[in-house]
């Protein structure tokens, strides 16, 4: 995701997100057809791995850890700690 003009959250590699009721897990789709430079097709699990071992200071503390699933290619289920209706944002600005 990114942030738009006007401060809000837009689609960039993320095209979707949506909460839970609770807001206690969160589901991104990430969208089709992105390549890294080498080729590889970007998936879920490259997400995942970036939530898992980010190098940014503080992402791995904020935790969600080995707890991320990805139940498919372009789907990653994300449970914060603790239930966030601001997570997507969290996620934004740690640049992840």
């Amino acid at each position: 995701m990114r942030v738009d003009a006007d401060g809000d959250l837009a689609p960039d590699l993320a095209e979707s997100w949506e909460p839970d009721a609770q807001a206690r897990t969160w589901t991104f789709r990430t969208r089709e057809g992105v390549t890294f430079h080498d080729g590889r097709r970007l998936t879920a699990a490259d997400a995942a791995y970036t939530l898992r071992h980010g190098s940014i200071s503080g992402a791995r503390t904020a935790a969600w850890g080995e707890a991320v699933r990805t139940p498919d290619e372009h789907t990653l289920v994300v449970p914060p700690k603790t239930p966030n209706a601001e997570f997507p944002r969290l996620v934004t600005h740690y640049n992840c």
